[in-house]
C-alpha cells in the first residue's frame, strides 16, 4: 500500500446519543526521538464504541546527549500541549 492512498477518518459525526468520551494520550521516547499521540474514545447509548486518532507528534532528539527519562519528561510535556490542542479543539 502506498502512503498516497492511505486515508484517516477524523469526522466524529454520529447519529446515536454520545454517553461518553474520553481522551487518550500516549507518549514515548527514545534516544533518537520523541513523540505522542491523542486519540478520543466515543461510546454511545447503543453500546458501540469507536476510537479515533485525532493527533499525533514527533520529534527529533536533540544533538546534545539527553538521559532518556529526560527525553520521556519531553514527551510528556508536548502530549499535554498535543491534549490541550484537541481539548480546545472540540
Amino acid at each position: 500500500m502506498s502512503l498516497k492512498g492511505l486515508t484517516i477518518p477524523r469526522w466524529l459525526g454520529f447519529s446515536s446519543k454520545l454517553v461518553k468520551a474520553q481522551l487518550h494520550v500516549f507518549a514515548d521516547a527514545s534516544e533518537k526521538a520523541f513523540g505522542a499521540a491523542s486519540y478520543v474514545r466515543l461510546c454511545f447509548d447503543n453500546d458501540k464504541v469507536t476510537s479515533s486518532l485525532m493527533l499525533a507528534k514527533s520529534r527529533i532528539a536533540p544533538r546534545r546527549s539527553l538521559t532518556i527519562p529526560r527525553l520521556e519528561l519531553q514527551a510528556a510535556v508536548g502530549s499535554f500541549g498535543s491534549s490541550s490542542s484537541v481539548i480546545a479543539a472540540r
